[in-house]
Formats: structure tokens, C-alpha cells, sequence
């Protein structure tokens, strides 16, 4: 049986692997994204930090249909999270 202790380390430990996930999956869209279309703008820098992995990982397949920035906007007002 887990102490408390143990029970809450695991989770920490999760949680982090979670966020690395996450940051990972917005540095990465991101620097897509500005290969794609240039420069991002902070706003929808903003917007993308807050979209789940799931819509991360749906922004990056969408990226490669976009030609410029108001591609992404469009796709970011469909998109809320």
C-alpha cells in the first residue's frame, strides 16, 4: 500500500510529464506555424498556449493548409477551447 506521501510524488511527477507534454506540443506548433506563415502575433501566441494537446496536435495537421496569418485566426476562432 502507498503512503500519502508516495501517492502525492506520483501525481507531481504526472503532472509534470504532462506540462512538458504540452509545452512541447506549443513550442513546436508554434515554430510551425511561423515557418508556414511568419511570425505569429503575441495575441494568437496567447490563444495557442491556451488550446488543449488535443487541439495543439489539430493546429499542427492544420497548419499545413494555411498561407497566411488570417488562416490561423479563422482557425482559432472555430476553435475555442
Amino acid at each position: 500500500m502507498k503512503t500519502y506521501g508516495e501517492t502525492l510524488f506520483e501525481r507531481s511527477v504526472q503532472q509534470g510529464v504532462e506540462q512538458g507534454r504540452r509545452e512541447e506540443a506549443v513550442f513546436y506548433t508554434l515554430n510551425l506555424l511561423n515557418s508556414r506563415i511568419g511570425e505569429v502575433s503575441v495575441r494568437a501566441q496567447a490563444r495557442i498556449r491556451h488550446l488543449s494537446i488535443e487541439q495543439l496536435h489539430q493546429l499542427g495537421f492544420a497548419t499545413g493548409e494555411f498561407n497566411q496569418a488570417s488562416d490561423l485566426t479563422a482557425w482559432l476562432r472555430t476553435h475555442k477551447h
